[in-house]
């Protein structure tokens, strides 16, 4: 008998919760949600996608350390990944080169310098050290030159 009453009680619709919204400040604080979202690139998540992109996009050596895998999408995203090996470093400093590198490029969106493509940036195994070393200056202007490289790519191939 209880049994029966637990999958009764599951199976019920729930009734619909009452929102304290009048339905203006509803639809301000949707479009708010949109828009901070729309700030926020998206992420690489699937192997899939780091696959095809390393095989069919393109890439640009910014610097020693820093490779930048790219390809123009049809999605509408700005979508990217970070790759950064075991041999980069150990887990801290693996972590701030993502964080700096989600930083950059979330600044990138702000601004609307961005194109729709998919990226990934790869740090290179390096000396001993070298990472830890290593500058947030050096890090952003680094990176910044290797998005010029991109640009100026982008705009190469559209145009022909």
């Amino acid at each position: 008998v209880r049994i029966n009453t637990v999958l009764e009680n599951e199976c019920r619709p729930r009734p619909e919760k009452k929102s304290f919204l009048v339905n203006e400040q509803k639809v301000e604080s949707e479009y708010r949600l949109k828009r901070v979202e729309n700030n926020q690139p998206k992420s690489l998540k699937r192997n899939a996608d780091f696959v095809e992109l390393k095989k069919t996009g393109q890439r640009v050596w910014a610097s020693q350390w820093l490779l930048v895998n790219f390809k123009k999408n049809q999605n509408d995203e700005f979508r990217f990944g970070v790759t950064v090996s075991r041999k980069v470093g150990k887990a801290v400093i693996r972590n701030k080169f993502k964080r700096w590198a989600r930083e950059f490029l979330r600044s990138l969106v702000h601004e609307g310098s961005q194109s729709y493509v998919d990226i990934n940036i790869i740090f290179r195994p390096m000396d001993q050290g070298f990472y830890k070393g290593l500058k947030h200056e050096e890090f952003e202007k680094t990176l910044a030159k290797a998005f010029l490289k991109i640009s100026k790519d982008i705009e190469k191939r559209s145009s022909s």
